[in-house]
């Protein structure tokens, strides 16, 4: 258990925030713990109904498959990469591109009515 620790806390902080969001959230959703149902972005469900947590968790739910092991570890490889070496002395200016293209997937989900971010 201490090599998973020692590696968890090796990774830069944004992209450990991000990875480890997206694996609880998505066992939570597996695991029925929280309805999948409250997870996928609706426009409907967000503007009229003020469910205002949807884009959050459209961000961090994908459903469970290889293909989500393989994002997953794309996740960890081009975001650590980049925080530890481009972005390595402004941690602020790299929260600003996570968000920054966190904002634009969930006007493109809203506009183009996709529902996992």
């Amino acid at each position: 258990m201490s090599d998973f620790s020692t590696w968890y806390y090796s990774v830069p902080r944004f992209t450990r925030l991000w990875f480890s969001g997206t694996v609880v959230v998505t066992l939570l959703g597996k695991l029925n713990l929280l309805p999948v149902q409250y997870l996928f972005l609706s426009s409907q469900l967000v503007f009229k109904n003020l469910q205002l947590w949807r884009p959050m968790t459209s961000l961090f739910f994908y459903p469970p498959s290889f293909h989500f092991l393989i994002n997953l570890y794309l996740l960890y490889s081009y975001s650590s990469k980049l925080e530890k070496d481009h972005y390595k002395t402004s941690p602020s200016d790299y929260f600003f591109l996570l968000f920054f293209c966190w904002i634009c997937t969930v006007i493109s989900g809203l506009l183009f009515n996709i529902y996992v971010s």
